[in-house]
């Protein structure tokens, strides 16, 4: 399994919407639903993504790893934004640095989700 696999598989998934989902395909008659196409319905999105991304690259010009804090003052977010998306699985470490190259790959890969 590759890392964006495994980051893929960590992605958490917002239980109200992924029961709204159930409800909408048993309602249907439906068994099965896409894996891509139910993540894109309940998983959270990250508020102006395409933004962000490019933000992230410019800072991937000065940094390969950060910790949280300069991470969340050179992206603009608040702490609470950037625990929120490591509890997400929206960003990668090593160790407990960021890998700021290794969430620009994440993020291009899950281009399809926001």
């Amino acid at each position: 399994m590759t890392q964006n696999e495994s980051n893929i598989l960590s992605l958490q998934v917002d239980a109200k919407k992924a029961a709204e989902v159930a409800a909408m395909l048993l309602s249907k008659d439906l068994k099965t639903m896409d894996v891509k196409q139910f993540l894109a319905f309940t998983v959270p999105k990250i508020e102006n993504w395409s933004k962000q991304l490019e933000r992230l690259k410019e800072y991937s010009q000065k940094r390969d790893f950060c910790n949280a804090s300069e991470f969340s003052a050179y992206m603009g977010v608040s702490r609470t934004t950037t625990n929120t998306w490591k509890n997400l699985g929206y960003i990668t470490y090593q160790g407990n640095k960021i890998d700021v190259q290794g969430t620009i790959r994440l993020w291009e890969n899950l281009h399809w989700l926001f």
